[in-house]
């Protein structure tokens, strides 16, 4: 009896000083300050970001659509054409059809056929239509 006594008198101290005081902000890691006479930048002390989406994933990620767009209106090409068949930000294109305005801002979609034939479940190609 004094042996398991004793054996839970000391087990109990042993969890006792393994017990240590933190900030729950501060759990998983560690807390930072720059060494004396340094001044914290990006490049001497990097921070990882987490990346986020940008425009062009937001906007040109697709889209689907039960009415048929119009093709009237379409990009004829640019001041490279026919050696440039992809435009960036900034990149001046030519625009094919009328009720353009000057100085607004349009979207342009491009229509697409998905080549994938194969359902994820079954019935998705009858939802999309």
């Amino acid at each position: 009896m004094k042996k398991t006594g004793l054996l839970l008198i000391l087990a109990l101290g042993v969890c006792a000083s393994a017990q240590q005081a933190s900030n729950p902000l501060s759990v998983g890691m560690p807390a930072f300050t720059p060494p004396e006479g340094t001044q914290p930048t990006t490049e001497t002390f990097p921070i990882e970001r987490v990346q986020t989406p940008t425009k062009a994933d937001l906007y040109c990620a697709g889209m689907v659509s039960k009415q048929l767009l119009p093709n009237a209106n379409y990009v004829a090409g640019s001041l490279n054409t026919p050696n440039t068949t992809q435009f960036v930000n900034g990149d001046i294109i030519y625009l094919h059809g009328s009720g353009y305005e000057l100085g607004r801002n349009y979207m342009l979609v491009r229509e697409l056929r998905d080549p994938n034939e194969y359902e994820l479940f079954a019935g998705q190609h009858h939802m999309l239509h």
